[in-house]
């Protein structure tokens, strides 16, 4: 076997290995803007497609104070994610604040990966949502 195809029998390992990882930097979703293209930003209505978008993502969530919703999935009973989302009329944070099941490591700040699509998923809902609410009616 020649030099040249050892390297690229090593690289091609080294590449399966990394892209088998499960787990990834943990991603919080910080102060997404919300567009209203009405003249009206209202917080109401940022709940509302919050809430929306949760329900459409197969999340359960429910307010714990003014502005903010504890969201939480459930997936097959096995892994369990419970983000908190705080909003105003102006943006929206996802934080993460506790999971089972996902590997999560605090000291690395690493969990599996389809949290983070999951997260990534649902924030890209609340956008959806919030556009349909910020367009005039």
């Amino acid at each position: 076997m020649t030099k040249r195809m050892v390297s690229v029998w090593v690289a091609l390992l080294v590449s399966l290995a990394v892209a088998g990882c499960t787990t990834q930097p943990l991603v919080n979703v910080s102060e997404t803007p919300i567009v209203w293209t009405d003249a009206a930003p209202s917080i109401d209505k940022a709940e509302v497609a919050i809430k929306r978008a949760l329900i459409v993502r197969g999340w359960t969530g429910e307010a714990v104070g003014p502005g903010l919703i504890r969201g939480q999935i459930n997936v097959r009973g096995k892994h369990k994610a419970t983000v908190d989302s705080a909003f105003s009329d102006r943006e929206y944070t996802i934080t993460y604040v506790d999971s089972a099941g996902l590997d999560y490591y605090p000291s690395t700040g690493t969990i599996h990966r389809n949290y983070n699509r999951w997260v990534l998923a649902l924030s890209q809902e609340i956008n959806k949502e919030l556009s349909l609410a910020a367009s005039p009616n």
